[in-house]
């Protein structure tokens, strides 16, 4: 059996009801980087980096009283080498059915955890990627409708221009003519000043 579980590529250990390894297969001792010396009689937490120490600590309480409400535990952490490693924790019993070990089977699940993060970072740039389309569609729009706008006010403006323009030569004219009415009143008023000297010169009866 011990030659059976050394073939296997995830890491086996066995342990005490206490959590203490009893025994470990040679894919622990490569997964860890310890030595076969450095793990017997340890607890598992040599396993595991600080920030899933407490989190070890916490699986390990009381871990015989757990699986046998549950059988079973899964969890994950970081080891000792910064990979990521899917913890499987059952327990084993004796011909009695009482507890007598705990069996830990560890998969090294680095290559998938970077492959998830791989997904979620192109996820992540194709959400910004329609974002910023959006924002130049949206842009684009305003786009045309601010030279939309900018036509029509142009358009409003040559109207004045060519409205104003037609007024100015209107304004011409009426001066023109206002002009010429006063110069015909001026010319009125001279004749009939000259017509009431005439009148006054000539002899009576």
């Amino acid at each position: 059996m011990a030659k059976v579980l050394d073939s296997l590529p995830d890491a086996v250990t066995l342990h005490d009801l206490d959590g203490k390894i009893i025994w470990a297969n040679k894919a622990t001792l490569k997964m860890s980087g310890l030595g076969g010396n450095k793990v017997i009689g340890k607890l598992p937490t040599i396993f595991a980096d600080k920030k899933d120490f407490a989190m070890m600590q916490d699986v390990l309480k009381n871990l015989g009283d757990k699986l046998k409400k549950v059988n079973i535990s899964n969890f994950e952490i970081h080891n000792l080498k910064g990979e990521y490693s899917s913890v499987n924790v059952s327990l084993v019993g004796d011909d009695g059915g009482n507890p007598k070990y705990v069996v830990a089977v560890a998969r090294d699940v680095t290559r998938l955890k970077l492959l998830q993060k791989k997904e979620q970072e192109i996820a992540l740039a194709k959400a910004q990627a329609s974002i910023e389309r959006k924002r130049v569609q949206e842009a684009e729009k305003e786009k045309k409708y601010i030279q939309k706008k900018a036509a029509s006010l142009e358009r409003a403006r040559n109207q004045y221009q060519q409205e104003a323009k037609a007024l100015r030569r209107l304004t011409q004219v009426l001066v023109r003519r206002e002009k010429s009415v006063i110069d015909q009143i001026r010319e009125y008023g001279k004749l009939n000043k000259e017509l009431k000297e005439v009148l006054k010169k000539k002899p009576s009866g």
